[in-house]
């Protein structure tokens, strides 16, 4: 495969990304209803690049770390359960403190006020899109890819809220008037920008829970540091949600 090209499936047949274009890799910590007392938050967030700086920046090196870490290049891995020893912690961490892409995220709790007629999932995806707009101010790009990794819970709220003819702010609309397509990603295919979003929302979901329990500063958990705080290029954006009524977030970095 060509590095500056990128094959994804659609419901037409497989679809070939040039280097312009933005992938961006959308994935959920939590229930939307927070139907889950053990883990009460719910989140959407992940990860983007151009086409032109993934398997540099991205596909290579994830697929190196789990060829030495993990049994194999295309062996599926994913953030949830995964009790790496400390060697393997510090690979992932090293991933993440040293690749430039973008990383977003953002989380709402119990404590978050809504004040708005929409549901949490669409109030949520609002404030992820213009998360998704900061991540993504250093990049130049002519079309706009969106991969989430499929969940048949949530696949109605997807099917609802995103399309291309959609905008969640007036900031995006201006800047993203490119096509833009959606796609559906599983786990079995192993795709490391999907599981790489799917480690952002670990580092985020779990930096909020631990918050919440115990009043640790998010930073102060080494998961979290590696994927929002820094790197050679700050492409992070993070916000813990404690209203969707304009109300300044609890904490952010970007």
């Amino acid at each position: 495969m060509q590095p500056d090209i990128v094959v994804v499936r659609s419901p037409d047949g497989d679809e070939a990304l040039g280097p312009n274009c933005l992938i961006i890799a959308i994935d959920e910590t939590g229930h939307e209803e927070l139907a889950d007392p053990r883990y009460p938050i719910f989140g959407l967030g992940g990860c983007l690049t151009v086409v032109g700086e993934y398997h540099e920046q991205i596909r290579g090196p994830w697929a190196a770390i789990k060829a030495k870490h993990f049994g194999g290049s295309r062996t599926p891995l994913h953030a949830t359960g995964l009790k790496p020893t400390p060697e393997k912690a510090e690979a992932i961490g090293a991933f993440f403190r040293s690749r430039v892409f973008g990383r977003f995220a953002a989380i709402t709790t119990p404590a978050t006020s809504l004040l708005t007629p929409l549901d949490r999932f669409t109030s949520t995806a609002w404030m992820m899109a213009h998360l998704v707009t900061l991540a993504s101010a250093e990049y130049s790009f002519d079309r706009i890819a969106v991969i989430f990794e499929y969940n048949a819970r949530t696949d109605p709220h997807v099917r609802k809220i995103f399309s291309p003819t959609k905008a969640f702010s007036e900031e995006a609309a201006k800047r993203w008037k490119v096509p833009t397509q959606f796609f559906y990603a599983f786990k079995h295919m192993a795709e490391p920008l999907v599981e790489v979003a799917d480690f952002v929302m670990q580092a985020g979901g779990s930096a909020v829970r631990r918050n919440l329990e115990t009043g640790v500063p998010f930073l102060a958990r080494k998961d979290f540091a590696a994927v929002f705080d820094g790197g050679p290029s700050r492409r992070a954006a993070f916000i813990r949600l404690d209203s969707f009524a304009g109300i300044p977030p609890h904490e952010t970095t970007a």
